[in-house]
């Protein structure tokens, strides 16, 4: 009698207990159910959702290493732990059923690691862990090699300092498709990397929400002190604080990931990662930049950078830290005219802020102090070659004497001519033409713009000449200067 075709369904009885109808393609192994509403930790249990046993640890005892058995918990099951569950079968999947306030609940209450991971091959799959109702030490903690974390749900309150640990016997541990979200603050860290010896972590799909700005990560949401290597951490988002902080001898690549709402340039910290794509911003209705922002001018292709690439006061000098962009950290000829396409930096491109630092270069500022007596006054000193002085001007900031007048020098030389400044009230302002030949300009606290032409000069000291009868005042004078010369500064004479 011919027989039919082989099914992906087989029978099993547990002894003593009911049968059981398996589908191969789960696995080949055994497979035992958990609920805490209708489970017995017994003889005859577990082999059957109708005779489910009832708690996660006694199932795992059930379990044969490296067979591929599977635990189904079942939709609704809760478990408060006060004694760590302990994974110490090779080779066992312990699978949460149901979505949503249906998966299985697991809450921490004692001080312990919630779940230790002590064999290898484990796998722990769509599991909510509440907020701890009790100081602990983790809620999962990983201690052998190949363990995987996937999709399951962390809500972190303030005893929550660590929810997931990786000892150095945790090689090859995977980390993918879950969700933190921090909802007291406390939480150090969302992943706590513990050793070297944790080697080519891979940690990826994930959600970190650091909850806001005041319950965020202390530490990072992935946070690591230790050296671990080859590591790979892909297409992950983070929100307020920090993301990712590694230690400097951290090898592996950081790839594809998006920081939100933390401070720009302190989202990743990537140690000695190879960084792929990182984006962060650190504010709502804004476009994110690379990260970190250290760019190879090789990596720019000719005509990237184009006008309708950059929004309308993208770049503001609020943007722009003092020194953030230094000529240390861009190579020679990184930007060149190839490099930019026509047009592509109006007006519009930036703000006035912004712009009047490139045009005009940074703003050294130097108060006379009391005028009491005819005589120079040192202002700035030029040193290391040629500058471009492209604005001077004076501000009255104590009234001036009945006769005095004022010329401003170069060593011996005039930048501007004498000027009578007789009485001059606090608000005056004083600017320069830009040719040697013309006296000092006097305006008033209206507002002065110079010089017309820019003056180049070179190394030495610019003074203030008083002469007169009766002395009083003190003005602030203010230089913007551009290096025509490598290394050429301006600085404020002390």
């Amino acid at each position: 009698m011919a027989t039919g075709a082989k099914t992906e369904l087989f029978v099993r009885q547990q002894k003593g207990g009911m049968f059981a109808v398996i589908n191969e393609k789960v696995t080949t192994g055994s497979i035992f159910f958990v609920d805490s509403n209708t489970g017995t930790d017994g003889a005859g249990y577990g082999r059957n959702p109708s005779a489910p046993v009832a708690t996660i640890d006694y199932a795992i005892g059930l379990c044969t290493a490296s067979k591929g058995d599977v635990i189904i918990v079942m939709p609704g099951h809760s478990e408060t732990l006060t004694t760590a569950i302990t994974c110490d079968v090779a080779g066992v999947s312990i699978i949460g059923q149901g979505k949503g306030s249906l998966r299985p609940q697991l809450t921490v209450n004692a001080n312990i690691d919630a779940i230790t991971i002590t064999a290898a091959n484990v796998r722990i799959e769509n599991i909510l862990f509440n907020e701890g109702t009790n100081a602990h030490t983790a809620r999962i903690n990983i201690a052998a090699a190949f363990a995987e974390i996937v999709g399951c749900h962390f809500d972190c309150g303030a005893n929550d300092l660590e929810s997931i640990t990786i000892a150095a016997a945790g090689t090859d541990a995977l980390i993918k498709g879950n969700v933190w979200r921090i909802t007291a603050n406390g939480p150090d860290a969302a992943i706590e990397i513990e050793a070297a010896g944790a080697t080519r972590l891979v940690v990826e799909d994930n959600f970190f929400d650091g909850g806001s700005d005041t319950n965020k990560w202390d530490a990072a949401a992935i946070n690591s002190g230790a050296a671990h290597t080859l590591c790979r951490v892909r297409n992950n988002t983070f929100m307020y604080g920090a993301g990712i902080a590694f230690t400097a001898a951290a090898t592996g690549v950081i790839e594809g990931n998006h920081f939100a709402l933390g401070t720009l340039g302190s989202m990743l910290d990537p140690g000695s990662c190879i960084c792929i794509d990182n984006w962060e911003q650190d504010a709502i209705d804004e476009a994110a930049v690379i990260s970190p922002r250290t760019v190879n001018p090789d990596g720019i292709g000719d005509g990237a950078i184009q006008a309708d690439t950059i929004g309308s006061n993208a770049i503001t000098a609020a943007k722009i830290a003092s020194d953030a962009i230094a000529a240390a950290k861009i190579a020679a000829d990184a930007i060149t005219n190839a490099k930019i396409a026509d047009d592509a930096l109006s007006d519009e491109q930036f703000d006035v802020d912004a712009t009047g630092k490139v045009r005009l270069g940074p703003v050294v500022e130097k108060a006379t102090g009391a005028i009491s007596e005819a005589g120079d006054v040192n202002l700035f000193t030029v040193a290391g070659g040629l500058v471009m002085i492209t604005s001077l001007t004076g501000e009255v900031t104590v009234q001036i004497g009945a006769d005095q007048d004022h010329t401003l020098k170069h060593g011996t030389t005039d930048i501007a001519t004498l000027l009578a400044c007789d009485s001059d009230a606090v608000g005056t302002l004083y600017g320069i033409s830009g040719s040697p030949s013309d006296a000092l300009i006097e305006g008033n606290n209206a507002g002065l713009i110079g010089p017309t032409t820019p003056l180049i000069v070179n190394a030495g000291t610019i003074k203030l000449t008083v002469a007169g009868n009766t002395f009083a005042g003190e003005i602030t004078w203010r230089l913007t200067y551009v290096p025509i010369e490598a290394g050429a500064t301006v600085s404020a004479v002390a």
